[in-house]
């Protein structure tokens, strides 16, 4: 038992180094925290598009969460709560999983596209 404990101790630091590397190297990482200002306005962007795509009235309530990959930029896939607000007697709400490329200084936010998830 001891022998076991020991040798998680050992390698965690080393499993925690390959998660990291996986992200920077262009693998997804979750996004810990989805309150944060940025990811509201990406959010926001997406919606934005959406709504011109779709001639719907979409407002935008809420990040529920999100991963994040580095590749020139960063990918952004986030699934997002959106009221539909086309209807005047029953505005509906649903969840969108969209993606978006942000090229952070040179290129701006790209929407990529989304999916209806409920």
């Amino acid at each position: 038992m001891m022998r076991h404990c020991l040798l998680l101790l050992l390698l965690s630091p080393f499993v925690a180094a390959d998660q990291l590397r996986r992200q920077f190297d262009g693998g997804w990482g979750l996004i810990e925290n989805i309150n944060k200002p940025y990811l509201k306005e990406i959010a926001e962007f997406a919606v934005s598009e959406i709504s011109k795509q779709s001639h719907k009235k979409l407002v935008f309530q809420s990040v529920l969460k999100g991963e994040s990959q580095v590749v020139g930029g960063i990918n952004y896939l986030l699934h997002i709560r959106v009221k539909d607000e086309s209807s005047p007697y029953s505005p509906t709400t649903f969840i969108y999983k969209c993606s978006v490329f942000d090229g952070v200084l040179e290129e701006g936010m790209k929407f990529e596209g989304c999916e209806i998830l409920s």
